[in-house]
């Protein structure tokens, strides 16, 4: 008959192998009685459970290696996330900021009293600001895509096509010249333009102009008068 000897069925420790080196040992022992001997002797099971230890450890060091890496891939994820919330909340800003700005822009294109406008290389007007309605009765969806140049009283235009002609090399000048009102008469303006270039080329151009027939009147109201002056004077 045969009991364990320590209750637990079994131990396992280290222990020095005569060739050298430590091995891993699973121990048990148990009483052997006999008839009339409560202990007729010990047997002492000795297994060799090395392997079984060796990856026990590379499994426990590959879950604390894996454990590290998760916690360093978390930590590198809380950076980039705190990082990307910082980036959008800026770019939240930025956007309000420009919306803002054009808001701001724009307020300031439809209350001034000079037309704002764009033509291309061709001369067709791109953009002209809604003021124009205002100083020249048409509205913008009635100019844009037309040429500037058809609005322009007929004895001005070789003096405006010099004037892009220069503006197309750079050369910036203001101009006085007449442009057609919607109610078919003439308004003396004042232009004052720039060159637009992309990648050395010229692209088109951008300017803004003002009614100036009131200052031509007054103009030609005070020669008729220096002139008549002049006669009573003789």
């Amino acid at each position: 008959q045969l009991r364990a000897a320590d209750g637990s069925g079994g131990q396992e420790g280290w222990r020095q192998h005569r060739g050298g080196g430590r091995i891993a040992i699973r121990f048990s022992t148990a009483f052997m009685s006999g008839e009339g001997y409560p202990v007729a002797g010990i047997i002492i099971v000795i297994h060799d459970i090395s392997e079984r230890k060796r990856a026990e450890i590379l499994l426990q060091q590959a879950n604390e290696t894996l454990e590290a890496s998760v916690a360093e891939r978390t930590r590198d994820l809380e950076v980039a996330n705190r990082r990307l919330n910082r980036e959008i909340e800026e770019r939240k800003a930025a956007t309000r900021a420009l919306a803002i700005s054009e808001e701001n822009y724009r307020d300031l294109v439809e209350n001034i009293n000079e037309v704002i406008f764009t033509v291309d290389p061709g001369g067709a007007v791109t953009y002209i600001s809604p003021v124009l309605e205002r100083v020249m009765g048409f509205s913008p969806e009635e100019i844009v895509g037309r040429q500037f140049m058809e609005m322009i009283h007929p004895d001005d235009h070789e003096l405006v096509a010099n004037r892009f002609i220069e503006l197309a090399q750079g050369v910036v000048a203001p101009s006085e010249f007449r442009l057609l009102h919607k109610d078919q008469a003439y308004r003396w303006i004042r232009s004052s333009s720039r060159p637009l270039f992309s990648d050395g080329q010229f692209v088109g151009a951008t300017g803004a102009f003002y009614d100036l027939s009131e200052q031509k009147l007054l103009e030609a109201q005070l020669h008729q008068s220096q002139r008549l002056e002049a006669i009573g004077t003789l």
